[in-house]
């Protein structure tokens, strides 16, 4: 059944194609020339989610030319899994109809645009048609948007005394929460180069440097000068796909000036201090010049990942930012400061300090020193919420080392309450009274272990599975899972087609009633999937719930709950196409069940007589 808005969308887009119905904003004219040809740019991409992209559509005729006023479709495919919704269109009389259905007019230029956006992970598949073109070959353009929860902080344009060198550090995160991702490979490449510099990480030098992030999300580049001069180079940083480097996820242009001057500086640290311990920098700033330096003034920039403390001589204070007053510095005269920092954030941190003066010309120093935080453990129990007395379920304990050192005697423990029992695992355990452990042994940076337990309904009842993981380094970590035991429930499915024996080209219909035989107990997130034969093509389908179709599979959204003795009926409509005896199967699942029902209804369809 159609909503009234589908049937004002579906005549308001015959209205358009029959250029009946002139709409809102409508100032393009239709052109002379017959389309038969759309091309879509990109026809494949990247972004991160939380962004928006751009898909231009061209429509050209026979010779080549664009054509405007042509009707251009935008269709977002909603398969299972699918995501993205439109933004807004680009072109004559544009309309978006709902989040995923679009049609606007080409302009002079033969162009329709279509914008879109994702808040998640996943693909979003394209269809481009154009009415107007008669070639079923030619009339539509498939495209897909890949998006990716991943962003990036690029560095700042920044400038450095010439023969010194420059670290380029850039962070990927995930554009939902700012937590790091690592393993992405990112690009570094010297696009402006006078004067000549390279990266200190190629081997042999090189202009290009490709390396993956760390876990924190770090991947760093020194850029360096072939000779001490003056001048600007130019960084382009490209974020690259993790499955498919040949694609650029992100791309970021960065300007680094070399300046040469007659003040030095230069900057003493730790290269690693411990999450939320201090880290002492002694900053020096000389005069090498043959005049005398006035107005000197040195600024060190607190990176994100740490906090002051003190300084001495005492610095003046302002945000992330510490500023000492030098004053005046005769040739080959220096001044020495410290400064004090705490390290909150586990990374890699780069501290610039900078010396200024009256004349032309800075100096740069950079200390780079690794936050590391202490040992991390994480644990999740996943599985089902119910679980029926007298029968089994599977639950997933699942480990990880999220810290920066590897863990070693890492001891899991699943604490049962009375209503559940245990049955068997897939790791060696230690039964003791209503505890059960296992020894995991070692786990690397990273590194994710999985124990499956098979647990039992004892007696009805809701009560809370709490599972713990120790460390031989002190991580330590609890998750909980609230199960519910029940009396068993059950279920009856019945399947009848309508007609049977069926001729070929008449369409019948497959009901599936579906009863929840309990005294006492709902079903939960039942669900019902047809696989249609192959002698038949899907007609038409009803039910209590929405459904989707995929080839010949028609499977319908999970009713949330059924009664007690409440009952429920789906129907599929059919028509046959080919002669033989045709099996329709039909699937039921339920939250309260292990295994998928099956029922099968045989229909024998017949070439009739001409």
């Amino acid at each position: 059944m159609f909503k009234l808005s589908k049937w004002i969308a579906i005549l308001t887009l015959a209205a358009l194609m029959i250029g009946a119905v002139p709409l809102a904003g409508c100032n393009v004219g239709v052109s002379a020339a017959e389309p038969v040809s759309v091309a879509v740019t990109p026809t494949e991409a990247y972004n991160p989610i939380l962004t928006q992209h751009t898909l231009v559509a061209v429509v050209k005729d026979k010779n080549g030319t664009p054509v405007s006023g042509a009707l251009v479709e935008w269709i977002l495919n909603r398969a299972p899994g699918a995501v993205g919704d439109i933004v807004s269109l680009e072109g004559g009389s544009p309309q978006k109809i709902d989040n995923t259905y679009g049609v606007a007019k080409t302009d002079s230029n033969g162009e329709a645009s279509l914008t879109i956006t994702s808040t998640r992970e996943g693909d979003t598949d394209i269809t481009v048609y154009v009415p107007a073109i008669t070639d079923p070959a030619n009339h539509k353009w498939f495209a897909v948007k890949h998006w990716l929860d991943i962003t990036a902080r690029f560095p700042s344009d920044a400038v450095n005394a010439a023969g010194t060198t420059h670290l380029l550090n850039v962070q990927t995160v995930k554009a939902s929460d700012g937590t790091p991702v690592g393993n992405v490979p990112v690009r570094f490449t010297i696009t402006g180069n006078t004067p000549k510099a390279s990266f200190m990480e190629a081997t042999p030098a090189s202009t290009s440097y490709t390396v993956k992030t760390d876990p924190y999300g770090f991947a760093v580049a020194t850029l360096q000068q072939t000779a001490s001069a003056e001048g600007t180079n130019t960084v382009k940083i490209d974020v690259l796909v993790p499955a498919d480097p040949d694609f650029v996820l992100l791309s970021a242009n960065m300007t680094k000036k070399w300046q040469a001057t007659k003040l030095g500086i230069t900057k003493v640290g730790p290269d690693h201090v411990s999450l939320n311990d201090q880290a002492t920098y002694t900053i020096t700033v000389n005069n090498t010049g043959e005049l005398q330096a006035t107005g000197v003034v040195v600024t060190d920039q607190i990176p994100l990942g740490m906090t002051y403390v003190s300084s001495s001589p005492g610095g003046t204070v302002s945000g992330n930012v510490v500023t000492w007053n030098v004053g005046s510095l005769d040739k080959d005269a220096s001044r020495s400061y410290t400064l004090v920092l705490q390290g909150t954030q586990p990374g890699l941190w780069v501290n610039t300090a900078v010396a200024s003066s009256n004349e032309v010309g800075t100096a740069t120093a950079q200390a780079t020193t690794r936050v590391s935080p202490p040992p991390e453990v994480m644990i999740k129990k996943t599985g089902p919420a119910g679980v029926f007395t007298g029968f089994t379920r599977a639950y997933t304990l699942t480990v990880t080392n999220t810290g920066s050192v590897a863990l070693t005697d890492v001891i899991v423990t699943d604490h049962l309450p009375p209503l559940l029992n245990y049955t068997s695992s897939n790791v060696a355990s230690t039964v003791t009274g209503n505890q059960i452990s296992w020894n995991l042994g070692s786990l690397n940076i990273g590194e994710t272990k999985s124990i499956i337990v098979i647990l039992g309904g004892e007696k009805t009842g809701t009560a809370v599975n709490t599972a713990t993981v120790t460390t031989n380094e002190g991580a330590t970590s609890t998750d909980s899972l609230t199960i519910t035991v029940l009396g068993a429930p059950g279920a009856h499915m019945s399947l009848i087609d309508s007609s049977d024996p069926v001729a070929v080209g008449d369409e019948f219909t497959y009901t599936i009633r579906v009863l929840n035989q309990s005294e006492g107990n709902s079903l939960h997130n039942l669900t019902i999937t047809g696989l249609l034969p192959g002698e038949v093509v899907f007609v038409g389908a009803d039910g209590p719930v929405s459904y989707t179709v995929s080839g010949q599979e028609v499977r319908f959204n999970a009713i949330a709950e059924l009664l007690p003795g409440q009952t429920k009926e789906f129907t599929i409509t059919v028509k046959a196409t080919g002669a033989g005896a045709a099996v329709f199967n039909a699937t039921m699942n339920w939250d309260e069940f292990g295994e998928p029902i099956v029922n099968q209804e045989g229909t024998t369809i017949f070439m009739p007589q001409s």
